[in-house]
């Protein structure tokens, strides 16, 4: 079942007045919800009430407005919690009331993609390489990378854990010797396809 926001402390006044507005215009045509405390009537009044601030003048004002705003947030806020507990309720129904809705992060269902635009640069020292690719992504956990002399034999080195797709770094190399690279990055689901090569002379 989706959650509702329950916090408004990011919102401004006029953000909350319109979030109120909304669901007391929604809440009425909502028959399963016709016993949800607190009502539609109890949410227009402190709506109203937020209102009439927003449209004072004068030292007092900004009080008006955070006491109004606070009392409207608490009432939305009971309204989030009290929703989902009513009996039947659906998805679509809670989603209907106007409130806003908690994103659940989609989980990952297959592999990354394959790493793009790998480059390779000489390091500080020598026998030293650095390497980076084009981000995949938060869903990313690591990045693994490989090298080789033959890039067409089965003599890649053990892949090599890098926390992101600018830290591939690999020190103590032959010098003078043609060194190619490949990466890939690894999910919660697994593993995905090795990058195509890049080369650099290890000096």
């Amino acid at each position: 079942m989706i959650k509702l926001i329950s916090g408004y402390s990011e919102y401004s006044a006029d953000d909350l007045w319109h979030l109120g507005a909304t669901v007391i215009t929604n809440l009425p045509d909502l028959p399963i919800f016709a016993t949800l405390k607190p009502t539609p009537a109890e949410i227009e009044a402190e709506t109203t009430a937020l209102q009439t601030a927003l449209a004072m003048h004068g030292p007092g004002r900004k009080q008006a407005i955070d006491t109004a705003f606070g009392a409207l947030a608490e009432l939305l806020g009971e309204i989030a919690v009290n929703a989902p507990q009513v009996t039947g309720v659906t998805d679509m129904q809670l989603a209907e009331i106007g409130l806003p809705v908690v994103k659940t992060p989609q989980r990952s269902t297959q592999p990354p993609d394959e790493p793009l635009n790998l480059r390779l640069f000489h390091g500080a020292s020598p026998g030293d390489i650095t390497g980076k690719c084009d981000s995949l992504g938060e869903k990313v956990r690591v990045y693994e990378a490989q090298w080789t002399l033959d890039p067409n034999g089965d003599t890649w080195s053990n892949p090599e854990t890098f926390t992101n797709s600018r830290s591939f770094k690999y020190s103590g190399l032959a010098r003078g010797k043609d060194t190619w690279v490949r990466v890939r990055a690894r999910n919660a689901v697994g593993a995905g396809a090795w990058s195509d090569p890049a080369t650099i002379m290890v000096t």
